[in-house]
C-alpha cells in the first residue's frame, strides 16, 4: 500500500530557517520565504475528489445519464483520463498534456512497483489529477489502510508477519520528486492471495 507526495526539482526551500512563533516561543521549521514549494493537504474546501473523475478532464462535462466518459486506446483503462468526446481528447494531446510517451509510462507506472495498482497515485504523477484532489482521495482510505494492517497482523501463521515501511525517491522520468512510502510484509510463508490491500492503494508487496 503505497502513498506519494512530491514536490517540484528545485523548488524545495534550501536556506536555513529564520522565522520564530510567537504564541510558543518556538522555531518554525522554515520562514515564510521558504514556503514555496510546500503545501498543506487539510482543506476542507478542496473539490469533490469523486466527482472530479466523472467529468471530463478537459471542458469539466459530466456524462448524459446512461453515457460513460471516452478512455485514450493507447491507456491502460484505469489510468487514462476521462473525456466527454473525441474533439478533447484530441485538444488534450494537441496542448502536450497527454501523449504516447505518458501512455507507456502510466502503464510502467501502474504495473510496476512501488505504484502499482494505484490509479489515483498513476494519475498525479502524470499530472491527470490535481495533488489536492489526490491527497483528498488518499486520505479517504487511511481507516481502510489501517484496518488491513490490523487485519494482517492478525492472520495466524507460523512464521511471524512484520509489516514493514519503505521510502522510495524517485522522479518517474518527470521533472518532479516524488516521495513513495509503501508497507511491505516480509514473511517466507504468506499467502499473497489472501493478502489484498485497500483498492487504489496499491499492492502489499511481499518479500
Amino acid at each position: 500500500m503505497a502513498r506519494l507526495a512530491s514536490t517540484s526539482i528545485g523548488d524545495a526551500a534550501t536556506g536555513p530557517a529564520t522565522c520564530t512563533s510567537s504564541a510558543s516561543g518556538g522555531r518554525l521549521p522554515f520562514s515564510f520565504s521558504e514556503m514555496a514549494g510546500y503545501k498543506v493537504r487539510l482543506d476542507a474546501s478542496t473539490p469533490d475528489p469523486d466527482l472530479e473523475l466523472q467529468q471530463c478532464i478537459v471542458c469539466g462535462k459530466r456524462p448524459e445519464p446512461g453515457q460513460r466518459l471516452k478512455v485514450c486506446q493507447f491507456c491502460v483503462r484505469e489510468v487514462s483520463p476521462r473525456y466527454c468526446s473525441d474533439a478533447c481528447l484530441k485538444q488534450h494531446f494537441q496542448q502536450g498534456r497527454h501523449n504516447k510517451a505518458m501512455c507507456r509510462l502510466g502503464k510502467q507506472l501502474y504495473d510496476g512497483e512501488p505504484l502499482r495498482g494505484n490509479r489515483h497515485a498513476v494519475r498525479m504523477v502524470l499530472n491527470w489529477m490535481s495533488e489536492d484532489v489526490f491527497f483528498k482521495q488518499q486520505r479517504q482510505k487511511q481507516e481502510a489502510i489501517r484496518q488491513a494492517i490490523e487485519e494482517h497482523s492478525r492472520q495466524p501463521t507460523e512464521v511471524p508477519i512484520e509489516v514493514q515501511l519503505d521510502v522510495h525517491v524517485k522522479t518517474f522520468d518527470t521533472n518532479r520528486l516524488f516521495c513513495v512510502a509503501a508497507l511491505g510484509i516480509d514473511s517466507e510463508n504468506i499467502d499473497y492471495a489472501k493478502h489484498r490491500p485497500p483498492p487504489g492503494t496499491g499492492p502489499i508487496i511481499c518479500d
